[in-house]
């Protein structure tokens, strides 16, 4: 799913960690704006900035985005369209992105409630010692495809 002319920021001077749970507090410097990609299965996040000489970076995969407004506070998707955004990269986990219409906003906040329950999902799956295809199960079950071939 693409959503375009989107403003992404980072936060300034704090680890993503500390701008997830300070967010309102944080210093936010613009990155760009430009397209944002998810995939509706993995939930990996592109962002691709606007000119054919600027590659576009992987975010990593979403987790969960909030949606907040300009006092700061847990915001309603009419009232505003600005996400604070948490993925599975490393360095820079979490983004601030500012869509630039209501209707892409919507489409974004139901896209990232899947993604969250897909993570809460795998972290229980993950817990319970009980995963439904271990990575040895689906690599022998690979090498024997590969095998046969």
């Amino acid at each position: 799913m693409n959503f375009s002319d989107v403003s992404v920021s980072l936060p300034a001077k704090v680890r993503g960690s500390e701008a997830e749970e300070e967010w309102q507090e944080v210093d936010w410097h613009v990155l760009a704006s430009g397209t944002v990609t998810v995939d509706p299965e993995s939930f990996l996040l592109v962002f691709k900035p606007p000119g054919s000489s600027v590659k576009a970076k992987p975010f990593g995969n979403l987790i969960k985005a909030s949606p907040v407004n300009a006092r700061g506070d847990e915001a309603s998707l009419d009232e505003n369209r600005t996400f604070i955004v948490t993925t599975s990269e490393f360095q820079h986990g979490t983004y601030r992105m500012v869509f630039s219409s209501s209707t892409e906003a919507n489409q974004f906040a139901d896209l990232a409630k899947k993604a969250e329950a897909a993570h809460e999902a795998s972290q229980r799956t993950k817990d319970s010692g009980s995963p439904a295809d271990t990575s040895a199960e689906s690599n022998a079950r690979l090498e024997s495809g590969i095998r046969r071939v």
